[in-house]
């Protein structure tokens, strides 16, 4: 317990220097754990190059960021001030709601016993503490299976070990991972509360937090539990659609709080391509979406936005040549299988009316939910256009929505996936649509804290706001 305490303490607070310099101090400790995993997923790929110990490589970028800030004025000044600054009600209510899940429910988490989590993202991060050329030789043992995934989330769990004496430690493993998504889903309540709610009584802020986050973490709680990454990048995503939402609703932003929106986005981005495969293509929905709707970010800060989830991807593609991974992707044999929807008779179709008749005709507790919330969202939307929404709003989560259910979908009808499709649909769908889940679930927060807001943030109240005092 105690290992497995310090090795998780120790990953989140060392970042949070750095993350003094975007905000204070409540939104510091919720962004520290997002810094870690994307210095991680760097530092292994440095590891697979170079054979420099994951930790080691960890341990230099974030203690080259410490001299950077003490060697500049203006970032001393910086970090101090954002430590100095008060709490509100709303940073209490996050803080008791970490604490209270913290040390009532991850703490209970037992063993891993997901598949998942033992055989891939465990195994990938037992190997990533051992020197480079072991690591290479273990992925291309026999009966390895996806030893070109992601590995953000296997390279922080790898650092973690290493900061407490290297000792291999599944239950510290699974539980970095719950810290990880309950991080993001308080970020995301924040965000959404903080810019949504100005005019909010405190009591109400806090009922939305107490409400929602855990709607956010324990959304398939089973996965959460089992050290699966679905949950972590349904939150992930959810956190960059909160922040999208925000920038082409709200008119009042101060371009400092437009940068920072984008600046969060790109870190959950980032961070969401290097947790699994499919988050590269949902980070990729959520930035073409917002690029073609959103007129008021500028073609640069659009560009910045994008390159977050690209370089990702791109350490991802290395970290394959590193390894000498043979798996090449399924996209180019979904692209060049497509044309089998317009046939009737065709394998694709075949799939599609499986999937309908088992996942919904037979098994609604989803998909019923998820369409039914969404279109009733939709319409409050609507209603509201006239009074305070944007139609951009609609077009995005339009866009998002319809996309992300291709996503998911494509693998299945027309990849390798349609292989085993009965083993599929009961193992993996229902996990890779929770990303679909969420989004849905924050789309329906938005629209209706949205409407129960008061009144809207004015641009005379948002242009005496400092920069500082808009809140993630």
């Amino acid at each position: 317990m105690i290992d497995s305490f310090l090795q998780i303490f120790l990953f989140v607070s060392i970042p949070v220097p750095i993350a003094l310099l975007f905000r204070g101090r409540a939104e510091a400790l919720l962004i520290s754990p997002l810094i870690g995993l994307a210095t991680a997923y760097v530092s292994g790929m440095l590891h697979l190059f170079f054979n420099i110990p994951t930790v080691v490589a960890w341990l230099v970028i974030i203690l080259s960021s410490y001299v950077l800030i003490l060697r500049s004025k203006s970032l001393r000044r910086l970090l101090a001030e954002n430590w100095k600054r008060p709490l509100a009600t709303l940073d209490y209510s996050i803080i008791i709601v970490g604490f209270v899940f913290v040390f009532g429910f991850i703490w209970r988490i037992p063993p891993p016993l997901g598949w998942d989590a033992r055989s891939i993202w465990l195994f990938l991060a037992s190997w990533l503490i051992e020197d480079s050329q072991v690591y290479v030789h273990a992925q291309q043992m026999p009966g390895v299976l996806h030893p070109g995934y992601p590995f953000g989330v296997p390279a922080s769990i790898a650092v973690a070990w290493q900061l407490n004496g290297g000792v291999e430690n599944l239950w510290s493993g699974v539980r970095l991972v719950a810290v990880l998504t309950l991080s993001v889903s308080l970020l995301t309540v924040k965000t959404l509360v903080n810019y949504l709610g100005k005019n909010f009584s405190n009591g109400y802020q806090v009922l939305v937090t107490l409400f929602m986050t855990p709607v956010l973490f324990l959304v398939y709680a089973g996965f959460a539990r089992n050290g699966y990454m679905d949950p972590l990048l349904a939150n992930l995503i959810a956190l960059a659609s909160v922040c999208m939402l925000t920038l082409i609703e709200n008119n009042a932003l101060t371009p400092d709080a437009r940068r920072w929106l984008l600046t969060l986005s790109g870190i959950s981005l980032f961070c969401a391509t290097s947790a699994k495969q499919e988050g590269f293509w949902f980070s990729l929905m959520l930035v073409i979406s917002y690029i073609l709707v959103d007129k008021k970010s500028t073609s640069r800060m659009k560009l910045a936005l994008a390159s977050f989830p690209l370089t990702s991807f791109l350490i991802w593609k290395a970290s394959m040549l590193a390894v000498g991974s043979t798996e090449k992707g399924d996209a180019s044999g979904i692209i060049t299988k497509i044309p089998e929807i317009f046939d009737p008779t065709s394998e694709a179709r075949k799939i599609y009316g499986t999937i309908i008749d088992r996942y919904f005709d037979a098994y609604l507790f989803v998909p019923t939910p998820l369409i039914s919330i969404f279109a009733f969202t939709v319409l409050l939307a609507m209603i509201s256009i006239g009074r305070k929404a944007n139609i951009g709003l609609l077009f995005f989560a339009t866009f998002v929505w319809f996309g992300n259910w291709l996503i998911i979908f494509a693998p299945y009808m027309f990849g390798n996936l349609r292989s085993w499709i009965d083993g599929w649909l009961a193992t993996s769908f229902d996990r890779i649509v929770t990303s679909q889940l969420l989004f849905t679930y924050i789309f329906a927060a938005y629209v209706f804290v949205n409407l129960t807001n008061p009144q809207t943030l004015d641009s005379n109240e948002s242009e005496k706001s400092s920069p500082s005092e808009v809140n993630a």
